[in-house]
């Protein structure tokens, strides 16, 4: 069941493109296919409180990272060496709207998903 999907996402961010992934495991291919695709579904029906929620925790890893010197370093490459105006990337948090968020699930659920898979792979 869905309920019982366990997985997460991982993004990576270069200077002209990113990359963005959901995972999980288990022990049905195509369950585990369904089971995604349904999620990444229901995750472009957010609310304005879920979407404000997720803002605050976005801008407080963002502070803390600023406070890293690794990641900081990080962050910096990524933006290709430019400086990093800390207010300017609060406000592009801020200006996330709940259209934005679902225009990018619609468009992840049209592009034809790349699939990694190890162990019986049968059902994929």
């Amino acid at each position: 069941t869905l309920q019982e999907l366990v997985g997460g996402s991982f993004h990576f961010a270069y200077t002209d493109a990113g990359f963005f992934g959901i995972y999980s495991e288990g022990e049905s291919a195509s369950k585990l296919s369904t089971g995604l695709q349904s999620r990444l579904t229901e995750a472009g029906k957010v609310s304005e409180e879920a979407l404000k929620s997720a803002k605050n925790i976005a801008k407080v890893k963002f502070l803390s990272a600023m406070e890293d010197p690794l990641r900081l370093a990080q962050f910096v490459h990524a933006k290709g060496a430019q400086a990093i105006d800390v207010d300017a990337q609060l406000r592009r948090f801020d200006a996330v709207t709940v259209a934005d968020v679902q225009k990018v699930i619609t468009n992840m659920t049209k592009a034809t998903p790349v699939i990694v898979a190890g162990g019986d792979v049968r059902g994929i």
